[in-house]
């Protein structure tokens, strides 16, 4: 498997829209408030799609294994 993830984004400032798909996958459509919002929908994508898990969650699983 690869570590690497190729996606495509498109950015509709307009409608408040941002599309996310991955070249096999479905893709998704989320509706955005502020730049805030926006990337919280980045960041679901990456991590219930693409199993990708932020520093500050894989940093607290680190620290309480010992």
């Amino acid at each position: 498997m690869s570590d690497e993830i190729e996606l495509q984004i498109v950015l509709d400032k307009n409608n408040k829209t941002i599309y996310i798909a991955t070249e096999g996958g479905s893709g998704a459509e989320y509706h955005y408030k502020d730049s805030k919002d926006l990337s919280q929908k980045v960041k679901f994508y990456f991590e219930f799609y693409c199993g990708v898990e932020s520093q500050k969650e894989s940093k607290n699983r680190n620290d309480n294994v010992r």
